[in-house]
């Protein structure tokens, strides 16, 4: 009974249409399969470039089942709920890969001489 209310919920489903299995989980079918296709593709190129060697791809295999697994409970999550983390993530995570990128520049301008940092219409002159 539970499983017939959850699919014919009127909540999120305005016209009243009868609602499926992949709405009900919030994956679309196409993009699954597509999914599931590129991976397999990639575990055949694994499997032949380990020298045929199982346990690296059953390995590999383990962390695709895990990550579908996010990937589904993430789906289920209300999208205000990342609206939220957005945020945070804008204000505390990406400004720690700023001295990151910063010391990559520097390095990479004095490998060079600074030239890397040479703008048109603008001489650097001592």
């Amino acid at each position: 009974m539970a499983t017939r209310e959850v699919f014919s919920s009127t909540a999120s489903n305005p016209l009243g249409r009868p609602r499926g299995v992949w709405s009900a989980l919030h994956v679309d079918p196409i993009l699954l399969v597509l999914l599931v296709a590129l991976i397999s593709c990639g575990l055949f190129v694994l499997y032949s470039g380990a020298d045929r060697n199982l346990d690296v791809v059953k390995a590999q295999g383990v962390r695709f089942g895990i990550a579908f697994v996010v990937m589904l409970v993430f789906a289920q999550l209300d999208p205000s709920v990342f609206r939220r983390w957005a945020l945070g993530y804008m204000f505390l995570v990406s400004p720690a890969w700023l001295p990151y990128c910063l010391w990559g520049l520097v390095r990479k301008a004095r490998s060079v001489g600074w030239r890397c940092l040479a703008f048109p219409g603008f001489n650097r002159r001592n």
